[in-house]
């Protein structure tokens, strides 16, 4: 939170807004993620996860003045929530 109110010219009740919205885009992430996880393993959903991951704070470097709409951190934020749940799966 602290780094898109640095970053960008939106108020601290938009970047709050923004981050609830992309946790609640994640809360369906995790049956999805479960059947995924169930159909191809544990390993590779988590690769995959992974990557997007990784895509998603690629993200955050165009991210600001130019780019407020925050579409990127959206993305990666529940992506993030989501791998977390698949994380858990591994064994």
């Amino acid at each position: 939170m602290l780094y898109f109110l640095a970053t960008t010219p939106l108020t601290l009740v938009q970047v709050g807004a923004a981050l609830t919205t992309a946790g609640l885009l994640a809360l369906p992430a995790g049956p999805l993620v479960g059947g995924l996880v169930d159909r191809y393993g544990a390993k590779p959903v988590l690769q995959v996860a992974n990557l997007a991951q990784a895509l998603g704070f690629a993200g955050y470097l165009v991210v600001g003045a130019d780019h407020p709409d925050t579409l990127a951190s959206h993305a990666e934020l529940a992506q993030a929530r989501a791998a977390v749940g698949g994380q858990r799966s591994v064994r």
